[in-house]
């Protein structure tokens, strides 16, 4: 340390020379032409119409079908050099990063636990208009999360249960069965919120394939932040970005703008799929703790259920578990473990145990059918 300290002192010390090799500012590593190459494939993206992907991501993706005697150069350099040249598109960031891990918001649970990393987001995206059509075009969004990355669209003649049980067919055909489904509280999806311990058709159709749906939280959209930001991708890079004359042709459009985010997102079908061994029939709602108006007491509530909790958790997360067959409704918080290195960082407390029998007008029969089913 002395030695150090009396070398950094010395008079005869000239920081100003550079000996590193190369100038600065210039990168050590990659050449003009490597640079030159990443930019031809950019204005080839950018100048064919069934791409909608240009950036360093989709680069590094067709660097091979490029120059496959070539190593592709870093993702960060492809980076720089599309920065370098104002090609970069910037894109606004969330704000209050960490606030769902203060609130004790069930993430880790629901992507880790119960989805057991296959998780597929569900979403209607709002209404478009083409000139000369008076009728709204709808569209329905997934994103699937976990272990495999895959953003998918479909147009769907209405919103309604039946819509979306066949594109969620459609999905499961043609891709894979995701382990859970979380979407929003929108009436297609849960039903009428005005009934208590309803299942809605939706809810039946995912259980009857051994998928477990999950409720977010009303009023929450970054519950659902994967596929909110999907669906402004697609308003981006997709609706906005093109002028449709038919309804034909957004159809096509919108088939190479699905194939072009597989290949964005290096997306593989997988060659089988395995049963969600740790399935069973229940119903996932994630609810905040909020106070009631007359009193401290805090409450969740789901439909028109209202459920007392500790005023200590108000303002919380809590993750509730709807046990179908025995009619419990069980409300966990998630909590973290400080110590335990070798065991997951997050576990669930029990705060709430209460009957939950379910609504005869959920079609007792078809409740009573899924419940025997593959026993």
């Amino acid at each position: 340390m002395e030695f150090v300290i009396s070398w950094t002192k010395q008079s005869n010390q000239d920081p100003t020379p550079d000996q590193r090799g190369w100038k600065k500012g210039m990168p050590r590593k990659y050449t003009d032409n490597q640079e030159e190459k990443i930019l031809s494939i950019y204005y080839n993206l950018k100048d064919d119409p069934s791409s909608f992907f240009c950036g360093a991501s989709a680069i590094l993706n067709l660097w091979q079908d490029y120059y496959p005697l070539t190593l592709p150069p870093h993702l960060r350099y492809i980076g720089r050099v599309l920065k370098k040249h104002n090609l970069t598109e910037k894109i606004k960031k969330g704000k209050n990063k960490g606030a769902s891990r203060y609130l004790l918001y069930p993430e880790y649970t629901i992507l880790n636990t119960i989805s057991q990393g296959s998780l597929l987001e569900i979403d209607f995206i709002g209404k478009k208009f083409i000139r000369g059509r008076t009728e709204p075009l709808n569209f329905l969004g997934f994103s699937l999360r976990g272990k495999r990355l895959l953003k998918h669209f479909a147009r769907i003649e209405e919103y309604t249960q039946e819509e979306v049980m066949e594109s969620l067919e459609e999905f499961i055909h043609k891709f894979e069965r995701p382990y859970a489904v979380k979407m929003d509280n929108d009436f297609v999806f849960f039903g009428p919120s005005s009934k208590e311990r309803f299942l809605s058709k939706v809810v039946l159709f995912l259980l009857l394939r051994n998928i477990i749906p999950v409720f977010t939280a009303p009023r929450k959209p970054w519950n659902q932040a994967s596929i909110e930001g999907t669906n402004s991708v697609f308003s981006r890079k997709f609706w906005n970005r093109c002028h449709f004359e038919s309804v034909s042709e957004i159809d096509r459009r919108l088939q190479d703008f699905n194939l072009d985010y597989q290949r964005y997102l290096n997306y593989q079908r997988p060659d089988t799929f395995k049963e969600n061994k740790n399935f069973s029939y229940c119903v996932y709602f994630i609810r905040k703790i909020y106070q009631e108006a007359e009193s401290t007491q805090g409450y969740i509530q789901i439909g028109s259920k209202r459920i007392i909790l500790d005023p200590s958790y108000i303002n919380l997360f809590t993750l509730s578990k709807w046990d179908l067959e025995k009619e419990i409704l069980y409300v966990y918080i998630q909590r973290e473990r400080q110590f335990e290195s070798r065991l997951p960082s997050f576990y669930l407390q029990l705060v709430k145990k209460i009957p939950f029998e379910i609504n005869k007008a959920s079609d007792k029969k078809v409740v009573d059918f899924y419940l025997s089913y593959n026993r």
